[in-house]
Parts: C-alpha cells; structure tokens; sequence
C-alpha cells in the first residue's frame, strides 16, 4: 500500500472471504483454496489476441486486480490497484508423444501448484497456454477462491471470449465495467445482523446434534494419499430429466427443492430422525442490489436446512413447505455460517451439519448468431491436490458435499444426485469421499480424476 497512487480501491472481506484467508494464514502449503481449471481450446487460437482478451477482462474486472492485507491494519482489507499484469506462460507440445504429454501436464500442474499465489501480490491468477497439436491447445486458469466462485468465473469466461472474438475481427472489445464487488461488500455491512441472529436462533431452536450420517470416519493420524475415496455417475436420459421438471412443474416447486427434498428423505430413512438438518450452497446474490447478476467476486455461503416430516402431510405440501422455508432465509443467506452455528443448540465444537447440497446454475451467454471462432470445451477442475473432470456447460450441477464451512464435519460426503443438463446428454453424478476435511469455505468442485487427453 506503500504506492498509493496505483490504488483504485480498499474495503473489508467478505464474511466467506474472512474464513478463506484465515485457512490460508493457518497452512499456507496445504491451502485447499488454490484451483486449477483446465479447458480444451479447439482451433486457429490467435495467442497475441487471446492474451489481449485476458488483459482486457482483467481491465474490466477490479477482483482480478485485488490484493489482501492483514499485517499493519484493524481488520483485513482487499486493496485494488489500477493496473497489474496477467501472467501467461506459452508452451508448444506439437510432436511430442501422447503419453509424454500427460507427464509433463501432471508435472507442470504440480510446479504451479508448489509455485502457489502470493496474496499480497496481485493478480491472484496466472495461465498456461500449451498447444498440443495444430489446432488443439489447453488453457490452465490457476487462481486462488478467495477471489472468484463458479458464478463470476462463468462471466469472466464469457467476457474473454467475447473479447477474442472482437480482437480477431480487428474490432475493439467492449470496456464496460459491471458493478464492483466493493458495493456488494458495502451492502453486506448495510445488513441487520441482529435481525439476523433473531431468525436463525428460532429457526434452529431445539436442534441439539447434527443429524448422523451411516459412514466411518478415517483415522486422525490418516494422511491424504492413503484416503479411500469413491465416485458414482449416473446418466440421466433426456426423457428423465424431462420428468424431474415436469414433476417440479407439477407440485410448484423448483428442481432445486425436488433434490433437497430427496436428500433430506435419504438422510431421513439412514437416520431414523424426524429432524433433519442439512447444509446447502446459495448463490449468495441478493435480488435488491442491481445488477448483481453480473459483478465478479465471491459471493457464495453456506446454510443450514432444516426437514421435519409428519405422517399427515403429503409429498407436495411437504415440499412447498420446504421451498418456503428456503425463501424465508434468503433474506438473511449473507449470514456468516459462524455466527449462525454460535447461535444454535449445537454444541461448540460440534459441526451444525456433515453434508452440502450443492445446486449450481450458472449464467450462460447470450446466442448472438455467430459462429464463434475458437471451440472451449472444460476439460477438468484441480482442488486441492487432485485433479477432477467438468461436467461441460453446467446449467443444473446439484452435489453433495460435507465438511466444509465452519465447524466442519471430519469428512466429505458426496451423494446423488447430480443432475447436470449438458447438451443433449443431461447426467446425474455422485461420488461418495472419506477425506478429511482441511478448512471452512464452500468446495463446490468435485468430479472423476482425469488425465490430459480427457
């Protein structure tokens, strides 16, 4: 900060952001915050105006210039600077052997990996470019969470690609600049946190211990290559997932609600309790602050659920009823997850919940018409120390995850379904985990281990 000039803006963290930085600061080289996209690019891939694109959206959006502030001040701040530089590294792959290929992506992810982020040091992302074949690349996106959630890199996504594709035709990419998070940031403070202590206190009134789930935890002394860890996938046909939204349809509920309400029945039938609590992943975008939908940064939480069933009520009251509570609470899903389990029964220590549904619905880009130069296609997501395939364009991505947000469980759990509506093949994914949970937050970016070539 000592540069004050090159400062455009300084504000506090979010109450997420807050719990990311503090995991980071406890374990810097265990940080289970670093991500590692990969995609594969398809292609005559302009590199000079490619890189542009990422120049010009790092322009556009002020997380992508941020950097965080702990030592020396009151609280933690994010400070943006006016400029910084995107760091692109180029590697040409052509001619070399299939397999040799696939070595040298497990050893660069791990270099880049080992090579972290520092988080005084904006930008908190950096790319590698490799060209596999004349016209087939794969791009590495490296960033650190506490910057971005699926929702915001779906846009900066968009936004690089509709640059490039203006770049190439030797036009000049649209600079319009969405709301910055700072206002997101400010409403979040503008919030009524006793009101809020007031609803999830008589919310979670009487609910005295997670609700149990039938799996072994691994051994304290377990060491994370020796964590069993197992997945299931179950494809869906287009017939199938047409029936799950006629059914959403039918009762007036959304798909969202059908998949809670599966969950919590499964979690109901293992149990035996007629109290269930669960945590689920919200968006975190509240609908009053104007043009939410298309500013960048890390807006997600995590929120406990709470079923009850009764004998006498049917499956579409039961499931109304679920879906009113869960529009009760969004006015209050900026809620630390911290605050709320300090004010539970729950006892301290204990976690409030030990699974995570995890519903995502991203934006997708307008059809404007054109047929797009360059083909991206996700190729595969690395959290942690391993890395995981995409689903593809995820429209619907509902999962499973526990042991995250505060008081985490001591292991993840992910459980169908996984309904994703990609292309014409819509699929359900579950994967079932051991591994030991290493901080708060939201993982949200789970799937099978893949290799280079897909």
């Amino acid at each position: 900060m000592r540069d004050k000039q090159q400062i455009e803006a300084m504000y506090y963290l979010s109450p997420l952001q807050q719990g990311l930085l503090f995991h980071r600061l406890a374990d810097a080289t265990a940080d289970p915050y670093f991500y590692q996209y990969a995609y594969r690019l398809q292609g005559d891939l302009r590199l000079d105006a490619f890189e542009g694109a990422w120049r010009h959206v790092v322009e556009r959006h002020a997380v992508l210039r941020t950097a965080f502030v702990w030592e020396g001040v009151e609280k933690p701040l994010q400070v943006v600077r006016r400029q910084t530089s995107l760091p692109i590294e180029r590697h040409d792959w052509r001619g070399v052997p299939e397999e040799e290929q696939r070595l040298r992506f497990g050893a660069l992810l791990d270099r880049d990996r080992a090579a972290g982020l520092d988080l005084l040091q904006p930008p908190l992302m950096r790319l590698h470019v490799i060209r596999k074949a004349e016209r087939e690349w794969l791009l590495v996106n490296s960033h650190h969470h506490i910057l971005l959630d699926g929702w915001s890199m779906a846009l900066v996504l968009r936004d690089v690609l509709r640059a490039y594709e203006a770049l190439v035709r030797g036009a000049a990419p649209t600079v319009e600049s969405p709301r910055p998070y700072r206002d997101y940031i400010s409403w979040v403070n503008r919030q009524d946190l006793v009101q809020a202590e007031t609803f999830w206190r008589t919310m979670l009134a009487g609910f005295q211990r997670p609700t149990p789930l039938a799996l072994e935890a691994p051994s304290q002394n377990a060491s994370a290559e020796t964590l069993s860890f197992a997945e299931q996938s179950l494809r869906l046909s287009a017939e199938r997932m047409e029936a799950l939204q006629s059914l959403a349809k039918r009762v007036k509920v959304t798909v969202n609600t059908l998949l809670q309400g599966a969950w919590a029945l499964l979690l109901h039938r293992y149990s035996g309790e007629q109290d269930i609590l669960f945590g689920a992943t919200v968006s975190g975008r509240p609908p009053e602050l104007a043009g939410v939908e298309e500013m960048v940064g890390l807006f997600i939480n995590s929120l406990p659920i709470r079923v009850s069933f009764r004998p006498d009520q049917s499956l579409g009251d039961w499931l109304r009823d679920l879906q009113e509570r869960n529009a009760a609470l969004r006015q209050y899903e900026w809620t630390p997850l911290s605050d709320i389990q300090r004010w539970s029964d729950v006892p301290n220590g204990t976690p409030l919940f030990g699974s995570l549904v995890v519903f995502e619905s991203y934006p997708e880009a307008a059809d404007g018409g054109e047929q797009p130069s360059l083909s991206v296609e996700p190729l595969a997501r690395s959290v942690g120390r391993r890395l995981y395939a995409d689903a593809g364009t995820q429209q619907l991505s509902p999962f499973v995850d526990g042991g995250t947000g505060a008081g985490s469980a001591p292991y993840r759990l992910l459980c169908p379904p996984e309904v994703c509506a990609c292309g014409d093949h819509p699929h359900a994914r579950s994967s079932r985990s051991l591994a030991r949970s290493h901080g708060g937050g939201t993982r949200g970016e789970v799937g099978r281990p893949v290799s280079v070539d897909g």
